[in-house]
Order: structure tokens, then sequence, then C-alpha cells
């Protein structure tokens, strides 16, 4: 079937609910840790959904005859993976140590939380990306970073 026509087609940007600039990791730091803020951006990709989950770590307490009397919860270590549509065939596949800086939105509305508010995320794996046509995605998955802000992505305001 040949592909519809089309009325106009600004830039090839994909539907997708936001656009990340990943950076590869660059050269550590003094200390040792990881770096990319002064990494090139390897580009531009849109992640088809960011589910930005929020687990909690919960810990329970029991008394001396194992009947729960109390517990507690705190933030987890946020991780969740999400699809990445390429621009083209030619656009570099994500690779692990990858990493993006976004801003904090609410998870289940998906409004923006505070544009202060910064949250960076590292490629932990990837899926070998998949083409049909022109259309190349590649599954991701990430893990918040809560290391040293210094040593972040920069933003990339998708916002703007």
């Amino acid at each position: 079937m040949p592909a519809q026509p089309q009325t106009y087609n600004d830039g090839g940007v994909r539907h997708g609910s936001r656009k990340i600039k990943l950076y590869p990791k660059g050269a550590d730091d003094a200390l040792g840790g990881s770096n990319w803020s002064a990494s090139i951006a390897k580009g531009i990709y849109v992640a088809e959904t960011f589910p930005n989950t929020r687990p909690t770590s919960t810990q329970d307490r029991f008394d001396e005859v194992n009947q729960p009397n109390a517990g507690f919860g705190t933030p987890g270590v946020q991780r969740f993976s999400l699809t990445t549509q390429l621009a083209s065939n030619a656009t570099p596949e994500i690779m692990p140590g990858d990493a993006f800086t976004t801003v904090g939105v609410d998870p289940t509305t998906g409004a923006v939380i505070d544009r202060t508010i910064k949250e960076s995320y590292v490629v932990e794996s990837v899926d070998t990306p998949e083409s049909q046509g022109e259309i190349t995605k590649q599954t991701i998955r990430v893990k918040r970073l809560y290391g040293t802000p210094a040593n972040w992505p920069a933003l990339y305001d998708w916002l703007a």
C-alpha cells in the first residue's frame, strides 16, 4: 500500500509524550564519578511514553509475637522502561551509559510540577532497535541519577 500523501511535515518530528536529548558518558571527574556535563549531545529522541514511576521502599515492624505494629515508607529508586523513536535510521543507537535531564512532572497528570526541579536519568539497558520503513524504535530501561548535579547532562527544555 503506498504511503498517504502529506499536506506538510515540519521536520519529521514524530508523535510522543516527551522529547529527550541524550548525552554519552564523558570522561570521569577527578573523584572517578561519571560525567555527562562536558559531553556533546548524541541526539534528540522522542519518548512515546514517559511513565516516571515513583516507587516507595517500605519497612514493616512487628512485635515479639510477630504481629504488625508499625511501618514506614521512603522514596525508592526510580527505574522504568520507555520506548523511544529515533529520528531516522541514521540516528545513533541509544547505548547503556547515555543520560538525559528533564523537568519534574506530576506522574498522574503530566503537568509540570516545577520547572526548576531537574531530574536526570541514565540508561541501564537497551533493546535492539526495530525498524519498519522509515520509523525506528528502541526500548530502553533508565534509572534516576542521585549523584552530583554538576556532572549531570544539560537540561533539554522540551517545554519551550
